[in-house]
């Protein structure tokens, strides 16, 4: 049976697969719990919404951050750390996967 964090990284390489074809609706219902938040900076987005907008929003899906490390902190959650450079700076994401109904799901990303 596979662990937390090995479903955590097999379910990021699906995503990513999902965010190169662009297909946003696939992402969010498969990946994002329906209040997730993405804060970037002092902005937050929650929800599959305003995070769909956010999607929609002109971005290259060669900018993706690659996963450093990813730790659960418990049965039921794993923290995921990304690095990476978008428009040539650098950026760190922290993404939390919490067990919902059996599925794993991001309920919150943290960009810096």
């Amino acid at each position: 049976m596979p662990t937390p964090v090995q479903i955590v990284n097999e379910k990021g390489q699906q995503l990513l697969l999902l965010w190169k074809a662009k297909k946003i609706d696939e992402i969010l219902a498969t990946a994002y719990a329906p209040d997730a938040s993405i804060v970037d900076g002092d902005i937050t987005y929650k929800g599959h919404v305003e995070i769909k907008k956010l999607f929609e929003k002109p971005q290259s899906s060669e900018d993706v951050p690659i996963p450093i490390d990813t730790t659960a902190t418990s049965d039921d959650c794993v923290v995921q750390t990304l690095k990476g450079e978008y428009q040539g700076s650098a950026v760190v994401c922290k993404i939390t996967w919490n067990k919902i109904n059996g599925d794993w799901k991001i309920t919150r990303e943290d960009w810096s």
